[in-house]
């Protein structure tokens, strides 16, 4: 299982997110913020193997856009997680 960051880093629009999963299996992508709390979900569902590409914003359910900053975007299923370090430019 991977995820990687794509695009430019930092950024200062969306941010693009590229997960590989080696076989079929249940993820979830989340963002948090510096103290550790969960600023969004992206993904939460049963993936095919493969590569897949899921967009953030840099907006939270309610549309409001964050503050730049660093956030962290954790990929975890029931085989580990993995996490990426993102900076956001606003």
């Amino acid at each position: 299982m991977a995820l990687t960051v794509l695009g430019p880093h930092p950024a200062r629009g969306p941010i693009l997110f590229r997960i590989d999963v080696p076989a079929r299996m249940h993820v979830r992508l989340a963002v948090f913020d510096v103290a550790g709390r969960r600023v969004g979900t992206l993904l939460d569902e049963e993936l095919a193997a493969g590569a897949r590409e899921v967009r953030w914003d840099g907006r939270n359910a309610r549309g409001e856009g964050f503050r730049g900053g660093i956030y962290f975007a954790r990929l975890a299923s029931a085989g580990g997680q993995r996490v990426a370090r993102v900076v956001l430019l606003r």
